[in-house]
This record gives C-alpha cells, structure tokens and sequence, in this order.
C-alpha cells in the first residue's frame, strides 16, 4: 500500500495478500498490534493510490481477523481507495498460510482471476518487473522466480505491472 501510493510508474493494480503489521497469533490470536494506527495509516495511503487493490484474506487469519480487516477496508474506500475485500472461508490451521501454500493457489487464484478481468487491470496481462521498479527514495526489486506470482514476495502486497517482458 505504500509503495503504490508514490504511483510508481507502470503499477496498474495490486493485490495485498493477508497484508497487515504485527501480531502474535499464540497469546492473541487475530489480534494485529496497534490496529487503529493502521486504519490511520491506510487511510492516509489510500489518497494517493489510483490503481485497484484486491484485498485477499481467510477467515481463520491468526495474524488479523475478518474484524480488523473489515475496518482497515472500511477506513481504504473511506479515503477514497477503489478495490475490492475477499475473506475466504477458513484454510488449515490458520488462513495466513492460503497465500503461501500450494494447495492454497486454486482457491486464491480463482477470486485474483476475478479482480483482474473485474477491473479490467492489464488486460489480463500481468507480468513481473524484471528490473528494479523506482518506488519513492528507495528501489524495490521484486523476485525473479516466476514461482512467485506477479512479484508477490511474503511482504502482503504485491504490485502488479503492465511491464511485460
């Protein structure tokens, strides 16, 4: 979210899979720290975003529950974010795993399908950067395994490029 709100050139969607700051799923499970200060701080992301934002999460997240993500959503389209919030049913143990798991890429792949051809990004046409990408002070250069899907890197968010190479 906050690299998409310097608008990085060429970034035409992103997909935040169980993105989110902190939490100790053994003591307290679906409890994010500090949660009003991410919904301050999406919010304020949110204002300079221009692309959709596909928001991907499970149900039984132990990171963040469907309760706090609701509300960071909430406080996104508030400040003028255009995207879509999917909560999958529960997966495994604890649905933070869903993005990271191989038996998770046909239940997650289906509702990214969905976004991409919904809000038409890219034409259905995304692909990795295979340079850095210039985001703000700072470079990002997403991996170069085509094993991760459109740079997503296990940060929670990925930026998704019309840069096809």
């Amino acid at each position: 979210m906050a690299a998409a709100s310097f608008e990085p050139p060429g970034v035409i969607g992103v997909v935040n899979f169980s993105g989110g700051r902190g939490g100790d799923p053994a003591t307290r499970p679906g409890e994010p720290c500090v949660p009003q200060s991410m919904s301050a701080t999406i919010a304020k992301f949110s204002q300079t975003i221009k692309v959709p934002v596909l928001w991907h999460y499970a149900e039984n997240d132990k990171f963040f529950s469907p309760r706090y993500v609701r509300e960071w959503f909430s406080a996104f389209e508030k400040a003028g974010g255009k995207g879509r919030l999917v909560i999958q049913p529960p997966f495994g143990n604890d649905g933070h795993t869903l993005f990271n798991s191989r038996d998770g890429i046909p239940i997650w792949t289906r509702e990214f399908d969905s976004f991409l051809k919904d809000f038409d990004v890219g034409g259905g046409k995304c692909g990795m950067h295979q340079g850095p990408v210039r985001i703000g002070p700072r470079s990002h250069s997403p991996p170069a395994s085509r094993d991760v899907l459109n740079g997503h890197d296990g940060s929670g968010f990925t930026l998704l490029s019309d840069d096809v190479r």
